[in-house]
């Protein structure tokens, strides 16, 4: 009966919003918009921001209709992985080699 009880509760874990894979994906895609911002010339309305954000805005858009995405079902997502961080720390393990392949092709340039 314990071991009953145990299988049930391991295979109804909860599913996430998104698939790691896609998730993996989507946050790839925000952290280049983000570097990217910050390289780009500050918009004329915030001179003290890091990040040009009138770019950021119009990324993250482009980002979330690429995905079918909204920016709440993002932050859906987000959430969910932020309550399990070991699968958030799966998808960040994994995208490190992608993150480091796109830093040796701009340092190439």
């Amino acid at each position: 009966m314990l071991a009953a009880a145990i299988f049930n509760a391991c295979s109804t874990r909860e599913q996430p919003p998104l698939t790691p894979e896609k998730m993996q994906q989507v946050l790839y895609d925000i952290h280049l918009a983000e570097a990217y911002s910050m390289q780009l010339p500050k918009d004329s309305n915030h001179h003290n921001q890091e990040r040009n954000l009138d770019s950021l805005a119009a990324y993250y858009q482009a980002i979330f209709t690429h995905y079918k995405l909204t920016p709440e079902g993002f932050l859906q997502a987000l959430d969910w992985y932020k309550k399990h961080p070991e699968d958030l720390d799966t998808i960040y393990i994994r995208m490190i080699p992608q993150i480091n392949e796109e830093a040796s092709r701009y340092n190439r340039n």
